[in-house]
């Protein structure tokens, strides 16, 4: 079986139905929803999980997460292969909305969206991106205090721009005071540390 202390939930009757429901194939979406969607997965920041007390689960779940899809509205992240490993099923983040029922809606960890073996769960409903903390481990267990989720900046982030060259600065006016001169000078420095800040909440922004 795919992994581990995952359960196959159709056993109870309850499992959740795969994705696009029962009979009948989708039709295709249209060729500019695809490219939006694309590039909407692309500027999804790469996820880090870490702190999963089952030795179980853990070997599993924990690594680093990049952008693959979108399902029920909520984007899906993969995990990425570690160095050296032959992975023989893919680790996912997906959420699934209530169609099957309240118990069903959430955030899970499976190898496959709307699949029956599932490793973890948060029951959050509203969350747009998966939550950072208080996730259930195994997925009908208690909720697994170290268990923590963090975006650590897009896959596709560009290389940090090296610095401008320093410009020359004009002759300063024999009239102009020291202080007004000290006032200029914090005044860059402000916005340059303001300008910073944005750029590195941006870069985090899930």
């Amino acid at each position: 079986e795919n992994g581990g202390r995952g359960r196959d939930r159709d056993r109870a009757g309850n499992g959740r139905k795969q994705q696009g429901g029962a009979g009948g194939k989708n039709a295709p979406p249209p060729s500019s929803a695809v490219a939006s969607s694309s590039r909407a997965v692309k500027q999804l920041p790469r996820l880090r999980v870490t702190g999963c007390s089952d030795a179980t689960v853990r070997d599993m779940v924990e690594g680093t997460y990049s952008g693959l899809c979108f399902n029920h509205s909520r984007p899906v992240w993969k995990r990425e292969s570690r160095e050296g490993e032959i992975a023989e099923f893919d680790v996912l983040i997906y959420f699934w909305d209530d169609r099957d029922g309240d118990e069903q809606c959430g955030w899970w960890f499976g190898p496959s969206i709307g699949g029956e073996m599932v490793w973890a769960y948060h029951p959050s409903k509203t969350s747009k991106s998966p939550p950072s903390s208080e996730w259930s481990v195994p997925y009908d267990g208690l909720v697994d205090e170290g268990f923590r989720l963090e975006a650590i900046g897009a896959a596709g982030a560009s290389k940090p721009k090296s610095p401008a060259a320093p410009k020359a600065s004009a002759p300063r006016s024999a009239s102009a005071s020291p202080a007004a001169d000290a006032e200029a000078d914090g005044d860059d420095a402000s916005g340059n540390e303001d300008t910073a800040l944005d750029e590195e909440a941006d870069r985090l922004a899930v």
